[in-house]
C-alpha cells in the first residue's frame, strides 16, 4: 500500500552503507538482529511487568552483538520468504496499533513518515 515509504527507506538504509558487502540474504538475516535491538531501546520507554524489561534488554544486548560480529552472517539468509513476509505484517501490525495509541496520546504522530525521515536523515551518519 505504501511502497513509496518502504522504497525510500531502502534506498536511505542502501545509501547509509548498511546493504554493502551483504547479500540480499545476509542483509535480511542482519534485519531480524536489528529489528530485536531497536525493539529493546523501544522498551526502555515504557513501565513493563517485572521480569519484561530484563529479558527485552538481554535479547536486545545479544541482537546487537550479533548484528555487529560480521563473521556470523556468512551463510545467513531467509529459509521460506513467503512465511517471513507474512511474519513480518504481524510485525507491521503491532508497530502501526502501538503507533496509533501513541499518536492519541500526543499528536501528531505519523509513524511511516517518521520512518523516511529518520532513514533519510541516517544517511549522512553512515554505519555505525
Amino acid at each position: 500500500m505504501d511502497d513509496l515509504a518502504q522504497m525510500m527507506v531502502g534506498t536511505a538504509v542502501t545509501k547509509r552503507g548498511y546493504r554493502a558487502d551483504w547479500s540480499s540474504q545476509q542483509f535480511a538475516a542482519r534485519q531480524v538482529a536489528k529489528l530485536q535491538e531497536e525493539l529493546a531501546e523501544l522498551a526502555e520507554h515504557f513501565a513493563l511487568p517485572k521480569a519484561l524489561p530484563i529479558q527485552i534488554d538481554i535479547a536486545g544486548d545479544g541482537a546487537r552483538r550479533s548484528f555487529d560480529e560480521v563473521g556470523l552472517w556468512t551463510n545467513m539468509g531467509v529459509m521460506d520468504v513467503g512465511k517471513a513476509k507474512r511474519e513480518l505484517a504481524d510485525v507491521m501490525v503491532v508497530a502501526l496499533a502501538l503507533a496509533d495509541v501513541l499518536d492519541e496520546m500526543a499528536p501528531p504522530f505519523d509513524v511511516v513518515a517518521e520512518a523516511v525521515a529518520k532513514a533519510t536523515a541516517d544517511v549522512r551518519r553512515g554505519v555505525r
